[in-house]
């Protein structure tokens, strides 16, 4: 049973995970607008980078299929969200960004050894690369995904 929860009454942080960049505004900013509104701090976790779209990359940035053309998206959608939830009152400082590889999440979650390194379909990156990265050159494995959470 599920109880109606008041962002009033909330006394901590309110922590929004996203898959990638774009979600936490799709699904979330009606809530964060409100408890910003109520002077509510908001964190958001962004799981990925958003970087494995071919069609963003075809049509979006007109660019050929080309592992640096996935990683040329994923920062502007770095970018991209930095700037919407500046928009909403969340400063950079609250933002992370675990640059987990886009679409490759699950068969990480679901990898019975946890410091197999996996690499992106797209990005051909094993680590989290990206300079904004929270755990910056972290492997792409079970460990990074799970551990990345301790600070929260």
């Amino acid at each position: 049973m599920f109880r109606k929860l008041s962002v009033q009454s909330l006394n901590s942080p309110i922590l929004i995970i996203s898959p990638h960049p774009d979600d936490d505004i799709l699904g979330s900013a009606g809530l964060i607008q409100h408890a910003r509104g109520l002077g509510k701090q908001i964190y958001v976790i962004y799981i990925t980078n958003g970087d494995a779209n071919k069609a963003s990359v075809t049509r979006f940035l007109k660019d050929p299929l080309t592992t640096q053309s996935f990683i040329r998206l994923g920062r502007i959608r770095h970018s991209e969200a930095i700037k919407a939830e500046a928009t909403l009152g969340i400063p950079r400082s609250h933002l992370f960004f675990v640059s987990f590889p886009d679409g490759g999440t699950l068969q990480i979650a679901q990898s019975p050894t946890p410091g197999k390194v996996f690499r992106s379909k797209r990005t051909l990156l094993s680590s989290a690369s990206y300079p904004f990265a929270f755990v910056r050159n972290a492997p792409y494995s079970k460990w990074l995904l799970f551990s990345s959470f301790a600070p929260f």
